[in-house]
């Protein structure tokens, strides 16, 4: 065999001749430079997901609306608790002692005002601070003070005596003074009966 017919039969054999050629890159940068593509558009929404959108939408705004009407509205705080009403009377002083006590009468009894239905819850320093469980008469408060508490108002025939806490009253008032001579003292069932029927129950 000749080196003309061996060269001949390596270049039949040669892998490469049977590739095909490689792109013309000279061509697809000319085809890049010149294309106009358009961007894709994005899929319209479907109606199931537009009315997801709209009722979230609305769901967001009137939560909004209902915050804003709490605010406006203080919440649901509670109104500051209004302050108690209070009377403030004297106790029966020694005039009242050396008075002379005609005997007890309903008529008079209804004569006087206010009158309460009270019971002490604090004593000191010569006063009394009695929360009202009832008003016979007069204008209504929440509770009574009553002042100058001494020997001479303990010591009254027919009057409050001792005030003890805990202890519940029946308390008529004469210009500003608790009255003495039967009038007002310590509850007692038929002590009561005697004020309802005064006061017309």
């Amino acid at each position: 065999m000749t080196d003309d017919e061996l060269r001949a039969r390596l270049q039949r054999a040669d892998p490469a001749r049977s590739t095909p050629p490689g792109p013309d890159l000279d061509a697809l940068l000319e085809a890049t430079m010149s294309s106009t593509l358009t961007p894709r558009q994005a899929p319209a929404p479907s109606p199931t997901r537009r009315r997801t959108t709209l009722l979230t939408a609305a769901a967001i705004a009137a939560a909004a609306l209902g915050v804003a009407t709490w605010t406006q509205l203080g919440g649901d705080d509670p109104e500051p608790a209004a302050a108690p009403t209070v009377l403030e009377v004297e106790a029966p002083g020694e005039e009242a002692a050396m008075a002379m006590c005609l005997p007890f009468d309903l008529a008079t009894l209804a004569g006087y005002a206010p009158a309460y239905d009270a019971t002490a819850v604090a004593v000191e320093g010569g006063r009394a601070r009695m929360e009202v469980n009832r008003t016979y008469a007069g204008a209504p408060v929440d509770e009574l003070v009553v002042r100058s508490l001494g020997a001479t108002s303990v010591a009254l025939i027919g009057g409050i005596g001792e005030v003890e806490v805990g202890q519940r009253y029946l308390l008529s008032v004469e210009d500003g003074t608790i009255t003495a001579c039967g009038y007002s003292g310590p509850w007692s069932a038929e002590y009561a009966a005697q004020w309802e029927e005064a006061y017309g129950g």
